[in-house]
């Protein structure tokens, strides 16, 4: 009884720790195993017998149909708006290589000194 004692007192080894730990993970594992195979089990047990038309209803199938329609008129949407921006940007393309404004000398002499003065600071 007092070894008993004594022995719980004792400090546990790093190889002692270190066994248990292996141990306990490999139970962890086994335990984790068992229970993904019994809900393995489970689900071809319940979803087996599935039959997905026996719950086709008259109002399952109305509300599919109307999300099928609800699905076709957002991407025609989608379409529309995509080809009124194509037919936007073309014909901003257009105006830009038909009608541009006359460059005045005066500004352009403007833009380059400013250019320059990037280019070489003020000393």
């Amino acid at each position: 009884m007092l070894e008993e004692i004594k022995s719980f007192k004792k400090p546990i080894s790093n190889e002692e720790f270190l066994e248990h730990e292996r141990i306990y993970e490999e139970e962890q594992r086994v335990r984790e195993e068992e229970r993904e195979l019994k809900r393995l089990e489970w689900e071809e047990e319940v979803l087996g017998h599935f039959d997905p038309v026996q719950f086709r209803t008259k109002t399952y199938e109305k509300i599919s149909s109307l999300e099928e329609r609800e699905k076709e008129e957002k991407q025609l949407k989608e379409e529309m708006k995509k080809q009124l921006l194509d037919k936007k940007d073309n014909y901003a393309k257009y105006v830009r290589e038909m009608h541009l404004p006359p460059r005045s000398k005066k500004k352009m002499e403007q833009l380059n000194k400013q250019i320059e003065r990037t280019k070489h600071p003020v000393r």
